[in-house]
């Protein structure tokens, strides 16, 4: 929010807004700050502070990963999800 010129005051909570970003990667809540900062609202800012509530819609509008889906995402990339068994190796076939 810095890199935009915003002048946060001690009200806004960033610690609340970790807290409600969780589950949202770093590109979707980068898409919700630089949504809701635009020029007019940084000209604004002084006379309207930030409000934790205008970056609740724009990050409803981004991508969001919940803990089930991250879990399912993590087997997959270990390893979990080869249909080949353990190490993707077929077995061998032996003569008869």
């Amino acid at each position: 929010m810095n890199k935009h010129g915003a002048d946060l005051k001690t009200e806004f909570r960033l610690d609340t807004l970790a807290d409600i970003t969780v589950g949202y990667t770093g590109g979707s809540i980068k898409q919700a700050v630089d949504y809701v900062l635009t020029k007019r609202r940084l000209n604004l800012i002084t006379k309207m502070p930030l409000r934790m509530s205008e970056f609740v819609d724009p990050l409803c509008h981004t991508y969001y990963c919940d803990e089930n889906l991250y879990k399912d995402l993590k087997f997959f990339i270990e390893g979990g999800g080869n249909k080949k068994g353990k190490g993707g190796k077929k077995g061998k076939k032996g003569k008869k």
